[in-house]
């Protein structure tokens, strides 16, 4: 294919106050998105921007918010305007002590950033609003006729608009660094930190682990779509711009006092770096491209800082290239280079989180859902602000319901009050869906987040997630009257919408937070206030595959719920047996061993759903028991046994060096563990790591079941002074 740069218009250009802006990304980090800036008296002052790219807060290191003064090029400590919505410099440049009782952590109101905010994604996310409603649509016209409720069959639109996204995808992932700058004194190239081959490894390899990545990228949206799709990238030689760093940041370069609109600067670096591919000859013809000759999605990863003034000069945005897309294609085959993410790369350990999130935008138009009112869904889905989790390593899971938007489903619908007792795994995008009879925009998509998931191995709470969607609201930015995508907290705090945070360990219904209905907090009711009579229960301890109660537990039915497979037990200890039923009498317990009763633990116990067992010090230590409940004298049997085996153990530490039962070493943890009788607090044994690197982790972890209480444990640690 002969390679080509003729060019076209694009497809949306974002315009505010007569200028170019930045179009949907990530929101930075819980400690902000960390920058530094260099003032003109030399000074270096080290930064952190709050907020994404529509709206950024910046803070020096010591909590003052600071703002930057184009005249000058100098930050100054910030002080609020008289009207209060606004930030206005102070006398007092931000490398010098913090004039005297100045607030830290100034802000505007949440009103005038949620105007800010308002204003900037009605003209930034207008094309992929419009590809993401047409989709949500569609799909929910597939869905409608396939439950009957359509008055038609789905329209041809619909069905192209709804075609699940399968098969091999391949996106572009441009590497540049700059060379020296002829404007300056010395030597001051800025090149690439690592190698293409790494970044090759970092986009596609199978089983990616370098740097304490959970996977790849194409690891990450292969397991996210069950094996669906396999998303790859071509990735560039490190191509070295035909100019300097200051000229892509700068707008009057070499003069160097006003930083640049960064889509301009963005594109130029494109544009240039396109255009040093094809004097190679660089092939661009693997590249998937959508109905519109579209390139699916193109990354830039460029070397060296960020411009260190939000969403200006060299700062990390999603947008499109401006003015008109590049062609690297041929006339008659085109391939256009429309919409892309940059970032900068500032070391050899790039993280996979962000990218990941970009490409959410990117390849699948997915909208944000995180919220600068409130956090959204928080660090519960990739598309909140999972991206950051375990530092960016681990992004968490993509909710059941995106997932099914795209294809990757497997939902099955039941109505409000139907009876259903279901395992459901963590694993295979398994979820159940009930929805508004009266409103067809409004559903509950319940699913289980236990463990067998390496991506959700940093999430912060493991259980079933609720999520109350409302298809008219795309994204979850105004926060009222509520979310789009809506997670519903078992603990009833709404810490979410509050902003308290980010997701914490009372958000996901387990045994402790069990039922889900009109009458409980949070509660089952439609949006409207009018009654749901959806009635979802939890009945067994989270784990890989983990039972849930639909419509209530169905009559004649017992469900064990403790010990449900995979908890250790242990010898002349106590341990509660606990169970759902709806029958008539009392029940029999048994300990089973395989298939065989070995020994029946009550014949005749009434049916409270609580036994307080103590485990016989003679059962043999094994993994293969389970727990059998059944009914004595319900008209019709009932029963019910562990889903999956448990483990009988000592309480002891094993001999031989061992790693006691239930202790396990994280998969980031940078040295080995190991029983030691050298030091302990009490008894005889304790845990001691081996010799940690520099820069890295060292951790152990203890996983069971705890009744509801208090856990202590005793650490000592032995490190260079400083550290």
């Amino acid at each position: 294919m002969k390679n080509s740069t003729s060019l076209r218009p694009a497809h949306f250009l974002a315009l505010l106050a007569g200028c170019l802006t930045l179009a949907t990304a990530a929101p930075y980090g819980p400690n902000g998105r960390e920058t530094r800036w260099t003032q003109p008296n030399g000074q270096v002052v080290q930064l952190r921007v709050f907020g994404d790219d529509y709206y950024g807060r910046t803070e020096n290191l010591a909590g003052f918010t600071v703002i930057h003064n184009d005249a000058d090029e100098t930050y100054y400590y910030a002080t609020l305007s008289a009207d209060g919505k606004s930030f206005v410099p102070t006398a007092t440049p931000a490398d010098a002590p913090a004039p005297a009782g100045l607030a830290a952590h100034l802000a505007l109101p949440k009103d005038v950033v949620k105007g800010i905010v308002k204003a900037s994604r009605a003209q930034l996310d207008a094309g992929r609003n419009k590809r993401w409603s047409q989709r949500v649509e569609a799909v929910r016209e597939v869905r409608q006729g396939k439950l009957g409720a359509a008055r038609r069959a789905p329209s041809p639109a619909a069905q192209i608009n709804a075609a699940p996204v399968l098969g091999d995808k391949r996106g572009l992932t441009i590497i540049v660094e700059f060379p020296d700058d002829t404007e300056t004194s010395g030597s001051d190239p800025i090149n690439f930190p690592t190698t293409r081959e790494k970044i090759v490894r970092f986009c596609n390899a199978v089983g990616y682990n370098e740097d304490g990545n959970t996977g790849s990228v194409r690891d990450y949206f292969f397991d996210q779509s069950i094996g669906q799709m396999t998303y790859t990238q071509t990735v560039t030689p490190v191509v070295t711009l035909p100019r300097p760093y200051n000229y892509y940041n700068f707008s009057d370069y070499p003069r160097n006092e006003n930083l640049r609109n960064p889509v301009l600067g963005a594109s130029d670096m494109i544009e240039d770096a396109i255009t040093e591919l094809q004097k190679t000859n660089f092939d661009f013809s693997s590249l998937t491209i959508d109905t519109d000759s579209n390139a699916i999605a193109t990354n830039i990863f460029f070397a060296g800082p960020d411009s260190g003034s939000f969403a200006r000069g060299l700062w990390p945005h999603q947008a499109s290239v401006f003015p008109n897309s590049i062609n690297v294609g041929s006339t008659t085959s085109p391939i256009f280079i429309t919409n892309y993410q940059i970032t900068n790369i500032e070391n050899a350990a790039p993280t996979i989180g962000t990218f990941c999130h970009e490409n959410g935008h990117l390849l699948l138009n997915y909208p944000d859902i995180y919220s600068l009112i409130g956090e959204g869904v928080g660090e519960h889905c990739l598309m909140g602000s999972a991206n950051f989790l375990n530092d960016g390593k681990t992004p968490a899971p993509i909710n059941a319901y995106f997932k099914d938007l795209v294809g990757w489903g497997n939902i099955t619908d039941i109505a409000p009050s139907q009876f259903l007792t279901a395992s459901l795994p963590t694993t295979g995008n398994v979820a159940y869906r009930i929805s508004n009879p009266v409103v067809e925009t409004e559903f509950f998509i319940v699913e289980n987040r236990g463990n067998g998931d390496k991506w959700a191995e940093h999430v912060n709470d493991r259980g079933i997630l609720i999520w109350h969607i409302d298809e008219t609201i795309s994204g979850n930015f105004d926060g009222f009257p509520h979310y789009g995508v809506a997670l519903e907290q078992a603990d009833g705090r709404q810490d979410l919408e509050a902003g308290e945070n980010r997701g914490d360990g009372g958000d996901l219904f387990d045994l402790f937070d069990p039922k889900f209905t009109d009458s409980t907090t949070p509660s089952a009711r439609w949006w409207d206030g009018s009654r749901s009579f959806v009635n979802v229960e939890v009945v067994s301890e989270i784990g890989a595959n983990t039972r849930v109660a639909f419509g209530g537990v169905p009559p004649n039915t017992i469900i064990v719920s403790t010990p449900n497979g995979d908890e250790v037990l242990f010898r002349d200890s106590r341990y509660p047996i606990t169970w759902k039923a709806n029958i008539r009498g009392n029940v029999r317990i048994d300990l089973l061993k395989g298939t065989n009763v070995i020994e029946n633990i009550a014949a005749n116990e009434e049916d409270d759903g609580a036994f307080d067992w103590s485990v016989p010090a003679r059962i043999a230590a094994d993994n293969n028991y389970s727990i059998r409940i059944s009914s004595v004298t319900n008209p019709l049997p009932s029963t019910d046994t562990s889903d999956a085996p448990f483990s009988i153990t000592d309480t002891t530490f094993p001999l031989n060096n061992v790693m006691p039962e239930g202790w396990f070493e994280p998969g980031f943890s940078a040295s080995r563990w190991s029983v030691t009788q050298n030091a302990s607090f009490e008894g005889k044994y304790s845990l001691k790591s081996g010799v940690t690197p520099d820069g890295r982790r060292s951790a152990i972890a203890y996983q069971s079941l705890f009744r509801s209480g208090f856990v202590s444990f005793y650490i000592k640690v032995s490190s260079e002074e400083g550290f």
